[in-house]
């Protein structure tokens, strides 16, 4: 079954597309939808249908809703390693294939590893459900009634079961990379957003987010070093805390707007009449991932 314990990004710079996998793996039935056969397809080397169970030539169809219109990339179960043998890109903590299936079909959706270097966690959600972005709430550290507002309308959002949230950080002050981290949280880096919760009665606003590289947490409040001491574990037990070195990891409200510059919201689909046009934004004004020199000031 999937889980978003499982996902551990490779030497590609996808941390938008694996956060985005990590919460349709909160849902597990999302991750499902995307392939287009529950198993690898049964084919002989002729490429005829076997029939036989357990035979199968290790093909995989995902289907993804790209730019207004389902797609399906068919990959086999090749996947590119280092020259230890490790798995180059994506992959799971475990046996399962389907991160690195996932990515490798995304890629080549996209032409190439390569291609899907920097993105927008929200659109790859778009991609993997037929969803729709949605405009996040305007957050405004300076402003309480402007806080008050934001934290309602993401926690709303969060316990409707309608949306999936995704988060990204700042880049760096010097214009780094995700290879620049302050007390935990990775610059320019993509987060899934798993869960958004109040405590009662302790009053306090925590959101549990997790890194797809698998490691590298957040060091502050609620970070696991303090929920391991003695004092809160009544917010252990409350919150079904664990410590594990998996990425995952609680951050308060008010350190979350200080390190985070925005919210990723996707609106899955229900029983909708769709109407699409096709169209396309160049020039030197179109915008792309912040990350990138090239765009960096059209966003």
């Amino acid at each position: 079954m999937p889980d978003p314990d499982e996902i551990c990004q490779g030497e590609a710079g996808d941390c938008w597309l694996l956060s985005a996998l990590s919460i349709l793996a909160m849902q597990p039935d999302l991750v499902r939808n995307v392939f287009a056969t529950e198993e690898v397809l049964p084919l002989t080397e002729g490429g005829a249908a076997s029939g036989l169970t357990g035979e199968s030539a290790g093909i995989f169809c995902a289907c993804f809703h790209k730019d207004g219109e389902w797609r399906t990339v068919v990959v086999d179960d090749h996947f590119p390693t280092s020259h230890r043998g490790t798995h180059l890109f994506a992959r799971s903590r475990g046996t399962e294939l389907w991160v690195c299936v996932l990515e490798k079909a995304y890629a080549s959706l996209h032409g190439s590893y390569a291609a899907i270097e920097g993105g927008f966690i929200e659109d790859a959600l778009v991609d993997l459900t037929g969803g729709i972005k949605i405009s996040p709430p305007s957050i405004e550290p300076d402003s309480s009634e402007g806080m008050e507002t934001a934290w309602k309308q993401i926690e709303e959002l969060a316990s409707s079961g309608s949306y999936l949230l995704g988060a990204s950080t700042c880049r760096a002050p010097d214009g780094g990379g995700d290879t620049h981290s302050t007390r935990g949280i990775v610059h320019g880096h993509a987060y899934a957003l798993l869960e958004v919760v109040s405590t009662h009665p302790e009053g306090e606003r925590l959101l549990k987010l997790r890194n797809p590289w698998g490691r590298t947490e957040w060091e502050g409040r609620w970070g696991d070093a303090d929920m391991a001491r003695p004092e809160n574990a009544r917010m252990r037990a409350k919150l079904g805390w664990k410590k594990e070195d998996d990425g995952i990891f609680w951050i308060g409200w008010q350190d979350f707007v200080q390190y985070f510059r925005s919210v990723s919201i996707c609106m899955l689909p229900a029983n909708w009449h769709c109407a699409s046009a096709q169209g396309e934004w160049a020039g030197a004004t179109a915008g792309g991932c912040p990350n990138f020199d090239s765009t960096a000031g059209s966003c």
